[in-house]
């Protein structure tokens, strides 16, 4: 990345400001979380280009890995808007490469869910009363879960949406699975619709 140093005055005092290119992400509450490219940045405040952007005066947070600041939109025009930051960042941190706290989280979600889902299946082999339907139950309750740890990250939300609808098909699917086999009534109709959902997931990549 080439970084171009410059100046800008904002509020009356003058700024070190630094153009760039870097994805962020911008909550607002009229738009929701937005990706967002960081054009350039100052202690006191970035412009960014987005599809959608919240309207002049919004209250706003803008994310870069786990850093995060809040604001307000100072202007707005087109597909670009000046942000007004409540206090100063450190524009050193927020370019250099972000820690993955979402790949974080999501490691600490698989690590726990593996966990309990390895203790369950153990205590429940032990009682000797385990079968193919209750694997395929097992592993349903483990990807709901996961799928809902994700889902209730905002940024991942936003930025991963699609592949989070695929995880809740393949959850159905194994919930489906798993009543077809214990012959249980409308299971059948079911895993077939959810294949359907699945095959036309696979060709388009957008469901």
């Amino acid at each position: 990345m080439i970084a171009v140093v410059d100046t800008a005055v904002t509020g009356g005092v003058r700024d070190i400001r630094t153009n760039l290119f870097l994805a962020a992400t911008l909550f607002a509450g009229e738009t929701g979380a937005v990706p967002v490219k960081v054009r350039n940045l100052s202690p006191g405040g970035a412009l960014i280009e987005a599809a959608t952007l919240p309207s002049s005066g919004s209250a706003i947070r803008l994310a870069r890995g786990a850093l995060g600041v809040t604001g307000a939109v100072a202007w707005a025009a087109g597909n670009r808007c000046g942000l007004s930051f409540d206090g100063a960042i450190s524009v050193k941190d927020w370019m250099s490469p972000p820690v993955n706290g979402a790949q974080q989280r999501i490691d600490r979600a698989v690590s726990q869910l593996r966990s309990s889902g390895t203790t369950q299946l153990v205590s429940r082999r032990a009682g000797g009363c385990v079968t193919v339907t209750d694997e395929f139950q097992i592993m349903a309750q483990l990807m709901e879960q996961l799928g809902e740890a994700l889902s209730a990250d905002g940024e991942l939300l936003v930025l991963h949406h699609v592949q989070l609808q695929k995880i809740d098909i393949v959850t159905q699917m194994l919930e489906a699975t798993g009543g077809a086999l214990a012959e249980r009534p409308g299971s059948a109709r079911r895993l077939a619709d959810l294949r359907a959902s699945a095959e036309q997931a696979l060709r388009s990549g957008t469901a």
